[in-house]
């Protein structure tokens, strides 16, 4: 398909999304890493009051170009009080610490970060609900998670890519049952996606993004097995 063709799909789509947008509704609004910010420099300073240091991990951190870091370390620089841990399941520039993430909890302690980040990282775990389970566990109950990863997206490695999530998969993981509550999630980054020739029934009107968006916070203890909430919307 020609660029013109593919400018002319966006513009037909743009415009049918003024209408209908039915897929993208926020939560609340688009709590942006800005606002996170905000959030730990007055929960560090809090903890700072009572001698406790507040935790962050970031997860998938290992820079696949030396020169380019993929970290978001340096949102944070200049706030107080804070312990900031990169990890990957390899070694390499800007991580601490080499772990599997699907056994993470056998690396940290329960309830020991304040905030867990990870940023275009889900798509390549192969057992997404089996790490959520683990990264719950060693968040502190009031503590929060933010995750980016992939709505739509070419294939790609590090390692392996297995999955790409809508809004209701992430929070699905997170439910209500495991002690989880949604503080905001949505999709960024529209994009569209062009069928092969030999494609007879599309609907190019549809919605399509890159990436989803999402912050949950813990709200109590973590249950020792996983509860599939199976009969409830997330």
């Amino acid at each position: 398909m020609s660029l013109l063709n593919i400018n002319n799909l966006a513009k037909s789509r743009e415009s049918h999304w003024r209408v209908n947008q039915e897929f993208n509704i926020k939560e609340q609004y688009e709590f942006k890493l800005e606002d996170i910010v905000i959030w730990v420099k007055n929960i560090a300073h809090e903890k700072e009051m009572k001698g406790e240091r507040f935790k962050i991990l970031e997860l998938g951190t290992k820079r696949s170009d030396p020169k380019i870091p993929t970290n978001r370390k340096n949102f944070f620089k200049g706030i107080k009080n804070i312990e900031y841990i990169m990890t990957d399941y390899q070694g390499g520039i800007d991580v601490d610490v080499v772990c599997d993430l699907h056994k993470i909890n056998e690396t940290f302690k329960h309830e020991e970060f304040d905030l867990i980040l990870s940023f275009s990282t889900f798509e390549h775990l192969k057992y997404p609900q089996l790490v959520s389970h683990n990264l719950m566990k060693i968040l502190k109950v009031g503590g929060r998670i933010l995750i980016s990863t992939h709505q739509t997206f070419p294939l790609h490695g590090y390692k392996y890519d297995y999955y790409r999530f809508s809004r209701e998969a992430i929070k699905s993981i997170f439910s209500k049952k495991m002690n989880f509550i949604t503080i905001t999630s949505y999709f960024t980054d529209s994009c569209v996606i062009i069928p092969h020739n030999n494609m007879n029934i599309w609907n190019h009107l549809a919605e399509s993004y890159l990436n989803v968006f999402y912050i949950g916070e813990k709200i109590n203890k973590t249950p020792d097995e996983y509860i599939y909430d199976i009969d409830n919307e997330n």
